[in-house]
């Protein structure tokens, strides 16, 4: 096995496909940029990106050079088997980001693996024989990217793993910056298609409304009409209009849109902003 751990690993020259991989940021196809990226550097011919923290481990993208379906099936064995919890190379990349290290590279040979049963069902019936890790630290745990080989390729050369550490500090923050548009498009649609999330973010927030005000104001950012408002809080119709106009006026806004604008701003400032600088730091400077 060969540890490569540093805080700031060199940075040569800009691969290729970096400036792709950039414009992938929260795109559906940033997985297969990332593994074309990464067939360049080092000739892979599958990756998986996955976030590790206290809840468990999840997958964010996966991709393969000849079949996408070995490489999910990959990553399902390894993540919701939750397989990596015994994993070697993640449990020294865990025990290096300890300490002042913000990032590591691990390699190890598939033949190496001591676990016989683990080694054949997660790589020897794939195909696959050499494996690299990188791991960093990010806000909200730590993100993981395998790098696969198979036998036909044949195992990373000294050459192919002095190209991955050299680029290895890049890729980590391109792919936590991934994570981190990933989880504000899920948690800004989370905002607007749960009654009970948009009620819980007014409730619990110090706003100048009145709590029948936030229970008006939740539905009609929800898309209830005044009528199913009125219908749905037991009050008439004049009173939801009423509570509206109110609600309007404390606000300082006129329109609808305004409404969901001004919403916006606060679920970002409660759910993202506020947990920012949880976790830890982030990948890299």
């Amino acid at each position: 096995m060969t540890f490569v751990v540093s805080a700031e690993p060199p940075i040569s020259s800009s691969p290729a496909g970096l400036a792709g991989l950039v414009d992938g940021i929260g795109e559906r196809d940033f997985g297969n940029r990332l593994l074309a990226l990464l067939h360049d550097v080092c000739g892979a011919d599958y990756c998986t990106v996955f976030h590790l923290n206290s809840l468990g481990g999840q997958m964010v993208t996966t991709a393969g050079l000849n079949s996408i379906d070995v490489a999910q099936r990959q990553a399902r064995l390894y993540l919701e088997g939750q397989r990596w919890k015994s994993d070697p190379m993640i449990l020294q990349s865990r025990k290096q980001l300890t300490g002042r290290h913000t990032s590591s590279v691990v390699h190890m040979a598939v033949r190496e693996l001591p676990d016989v049963a683990y080694r054949d069902r997660l790589y020897t019936r794939a195909g696959v024989c050499d494996r690299v890790l990188l791991c960093g630290r990010s806000a909200t745990g730590v993100i993981g990217l395998s790098v696969l080989r198979t036998s036909k390729a044949g195992i990373f050369g000294g050459e192919d793993l002095r190209q991955v550490h050299e680029v290895s500090s890049v890729l980590l923050a391109i792919i936590d910056k991934h994570v981190g548009v990933l989880r504000q498009d899920l948690n800004l649609r989370r905002a607007l298609t749960s009654l009970d999330q948009i009620e819980n973010c007014l409730t619990n927030s110090r706003i100048p409304l009145s709590p029948r005000e936030k229970q008006v104001c939740a539905r009609i950012l929800y898309g209830m009409s005044s009528n199913d408002i009125a219908i749905d809080l037991h009050i008439g119709d004049e009173t939801a209009t009423t509570y509206r106009k109110r609600a309007y006026q404390r606000l300082e806004i006129t329109t609808q849109r305004e409404l969901l604008l001004w919403y916006l701003d606060l679920w970002e400032e409660r759910y993202l902003r506020g947990h920012a600088g949880l976790g830890g730091s982030r990948a890299t400077s």
